[in-house]
């Protein structure tokens, strides 16, 4: 989960909350409904290589959930970091020192 919201520099809820029917692998483009967006507006987010890797990875472990990253209870998971925010410079940095191929390009595709 962690790597994908790097890779599409998504709000953590955004991540948390996605659901396999906002995807479309083929499209490489994941599509979060208005009402699951901060500003109520729908959002269309690129998918990288590395992100749709990323979800290839995740749809063989999440056995049959409709969240992209489910609990272990199968409900969204809970809060990366409760009361803290993490720079869009440090979750690069992080995704520099992973190794993701495309990581300098990872929110755009």
């Amino acid at each position: 989960m962690f790597r994908f919201l790097v890779l599409t520099a998504a709000r953590s809820g955004e991540v948390r909350g996605a659901a396999w029917a906002e995807v479309d692998i083929d499209e490489r483009l994941w599509i979060i409904p208005g009402t699951r967006m901060k500003a109520g507006f729908e959002h269309r987010v690129p998918l990288s290589s590395a992100a749709t890797a990323a979800l290839t990875e995740a749809r063989e472990i999440v056995d049959g959930s409709s969240l992209l990253f489910p609990s272990v209870q199968g409900k969204p998971m809970s809060a990366l970091h409760r009361g803290r925010s993490t720079t869009s410079t440090g979750l690069l940095l992080i995704a520099r020192g992973s190794h993701c191929e495309d990581a300098a390009n990872a929110a755009h595709g």
